[in-house]
């Protein structure tokens, strides 16, 4: 199955579905220096470093090629999202789960997986809208949706870090994820 990893970073998600036989053909990310770091760890160089916004229904086509993209996964930024950090509702970073939304709705993967920090169910915005209801009222019209909370240092990752991960299985294919 061919992933799209948006806001990959250094490729840790894409190296999880990679283990399980999945292949991905383009990850994206901003940050120069992650991007290195994706295309050195694989024979396959498909990290792009380039702001998520930049793309279109033009440049995305040309850049997959044949590819059918069954899966999405990326962790928008988090860091107006962390309880740790200042929780700013102006940080322009909080809205760009939009952006994978809008990958999500271009693509119309059969499954997708968004991963972020335990404060993206707490964040509200400037009206005062609870984060997590927008993204849910964005997914679920096309995905049935499940959200699960977690500790990173049961899946061996040597950090106490809550993650929550937002999955979904679009509705056609009458397949329910599990809690």
């Amino acid at each position: 199955m061919k992933i799209i990893d948006l806001f990959s970073g250094d490729g840790w998600r894409s190296q999880g579905f990679e283990w399980n036989g999945f292949e991905p053909v383009v990850a994206i990310d901003c940050w120069d220096d992650a991007i290195k770091t994706y295309n050195h760890n694989r024979k396959d160089k498909v990290g792009i470093s380039i702001d998520v916004t930049q793309f279109n229904d033009e440049l995305l086509p040309n850049m997959l090629k044949e590819h059918k993209v069954d899966v999405i996964i990326g962790g928008p930024p988090c860091q107006g999202f962390s309880i740790a950090g200042k929780r700013d509702k102006n940080d322009p970073r909080n809205s760009l789960f939009i952006e994978y939304i809008k990958y999500l709705n271009y693509f119309k993967p059969k499954l997708f997986m968004i991963e972020n920090v335990i404060g993206i169910l707490s964040m509200k915005t400037e009206t005062n809208e609870k984060v997590i209801d927008i993204i849910m009222s964005e997914l679920t019209p096309n995905y049935d949706c499940i959200t699960y909370k977690l500790y990173a240092s049961d899946f061996g990752v040597p950090q106490n870090r809550r993650r929550v991960i937002i999955m979904g299985t679009r509705k056609d294919l009458n397949i329910k994820l599990s809690e």
